[in-house]
């Protein structure tokens, strides 16, 4: 179908690619589009289970909001980030309280922290290496996580880049859950759910495709003209483009030996 306003339409979503990213609220996409809620709260998974005596470690933090909205003593709190722009905003946040806070790619290299120094590690949407957190984990030590699984958004992004391959193959939690049984961690929780996300317009989805580049890489408006326009005629038939999130919840123990 050709658009009169064609022209109109690729330079409004060209804008939306090059909006500036203004952190992971995404407050640009704000009623513009809407994802359904997780049967689980991970903020309350989080404090059922964390004691104000527990020594805290927050790994890729962000900006420390969640941290800080869990009140934890501030001396018992800890805070890792590998963003460089998270860092710098984290590090206002978090230092001046007395939270110790340091920059690592928690994925790649050795935590800064002592053996047996944790009583709970917490990591939503974040890396781990399983053994550093065997390391830092006291004896009864709880790892507990909110992940993004494989196939987040994949259909979506194949209907934009068809060649597209998930980032992470096999991250789910069934396979999450033997890697940590496998290294000496029981597991005491664990969910699993698909929720649904739309988007109301085609420059919302843009901006999201632009910023989550692992899961829309090359994308750009230019080379996605014909695939966004043809969302475009989907969004006036149904008022949304519709995609499949996938995320995973899990609460491991570390066992006494490995």
């Amino acid at each position: 179908m050709y658009y009169a306003d064609e022209k109109q339409l690729i330079d409004m979503w060209r804008f939306e690619e090059q909006f500036p990213f203004g952190g992971w609220e995404l407050m640009h996409l704000d009623g513009r589009w809407e994802s359904e809620p997780l049967p689980w709260d991970y903020r309350e998974e989080v404090l059922m289970r964390l004691k104000d005596t527990d020594m805290l470690l927050d790994m890729d933090t962000g900006d420390g909001g969640f941290l800080l909205s869990l009140r934890h003593p501030y001396e018992l709190t800890c805070a890792t980030e590998s963003d460089e722009r998270d860092y710098e905003s984290c590090v206002e946040q978090l230092a001046p309280l007395g939270i110790r806070t340091m920059f690592c790619n928690v994925d790649e290299e050795e935590l800064p922290f002592e053996d047996d120094m944790f009583d709970m590690v917490l990591s939503r949407h974040g890396g781990y290496m399983i053994e550093e957190l065997f390391r830092v984990l006291k004896p009864g030590g709880l790892f507990i996580t909110e992940q993004i699984g494989q196939r987040d958004n994949r259909a979506l992004s194949r209907r934009l880049l068809p060649e597209y391959e998930p980032p992470f193959p096999g991250h789910c939690l069934k396979n999450a859950a033997e890697a940590f049984r496998g290294y000496g961690f029981n597991i005491l929780y664990g969910q699993e759910y698909f929720p649904k996300l739309r988007f109301n317009d085609v420059g919302a989805l843009a901006y999201f495709a632009h910023i989550v580049g692992w899961e829309f890489p090359g994308f750009s408006v230019d080379r996605c003209r014909r695939e966004l326009l043809a969302l475009n005629e989907e969004v006036q038939e149904m008022g949304f483009i519709e995609s499949l999130q996938h995320r995973f919840i899990l609460v491991a123990q570390k066992i006494q030996t490995r």
